[in-house]
C-alpha cells in the first residue's frame, strides 16, 4: 500500500490516541482496585504486604512507561541492525528526519520545497555542512539506490553530528 505523509500522520495519531485511552482505562481500574482494597480488611498477612506493594508499583510503572520503553527498545534494535548494514530503505528516511531534527535545534530548517540534495547544496558553509552533505549522499544511496551498506555510514555521521 502506498500512503502519503499526511495519511501516515493521521494513522499514527489515531493509534497513539487509542493507545493512550487503553492505558488510561487500565490505570483507572488499578487505582479503583487499590482504593477498594484499602477500605476493606486486607486478605494478606502483614509479612507479604511489602512484596505486594512492590509488585503493584512495578505493574503501574510498566503500564505508564511501557510505551516509551518499548519505543526506545525498538529504536535501539533498529540502530543495531543498521550498524550491521541490514537496514531497510525506510530506515534511511527515519535517519534523515533525525538529522533534520538536530539541525532544527541549531536553528537550521529545511524548506519543504527543497529536495535533500538541494538543501545540502544551499546550506551555508559551516562545520556542519560537510557532515550534512555526506549524510545526504548516504541517504540518497540508501533510500533510492538500494544500498543498505550506506546505513552504517548514516548512523556514524549522525553520531558525529550529535557530538557537535
Amino acid at each position: 500500500m502506498n500512503y502519503d505523509l499526511e495519511r501516515q500522520i493521521v494513522l499514527a495519531s489515531r493509534v497513539q490516541r487509542s493507545g493512550r485511552g487503553a492505558r488510561q482505562r487500565w490505570t483507572d481500574r488499578i487505582m479503583t482496585w487499590i482504593a477498594a482494597a484499602s477500605r476493606s480488611r486486607p486478605p494478606w498477612n502483614h509479612e507479604r504486604a511489602p512484596a505486594l506493594a512492590i509488585a503493584v508499583f512495578t505493574a503501574i510503572l510498566a503500564v505508564l512507561l511501557g510505551g516509551p520503553a518499548a519505543g526506545w527498545w525498538k529504536n535501539a534494535l533498529r540502530l543495531r541492525r543498521l550498524r550491521r548494514g541490514e537496514g531497510h530503505a525506510s530506515d534511511a528516511t527515519l535517519l534523515y528526519q533525525r538529522m533534520l531534527g538536530l539541525l532544527e535545534r541549531r536553528g537550521i530548517q529545511k524548506p519543504p520545497w527543497l529536495t535533500p540534495s538541494e538543501f545540502a547544496r544551499v546550506l551555508p558553509a559551516s562545520e556542519l555542512s560537510p557532515l550534512v552533505d555526506s549524510l545526504t549522499s548516504a541517504y540518497v544511496e540508501f533510500r533510492f539506490g538500494g544500498r543498505p551498506n550506506a546505513g552504517p555510514r548514516m548512523v556514524h555521521l549522525l553520531e558525529q553530528l550529535e557530538k557537535m
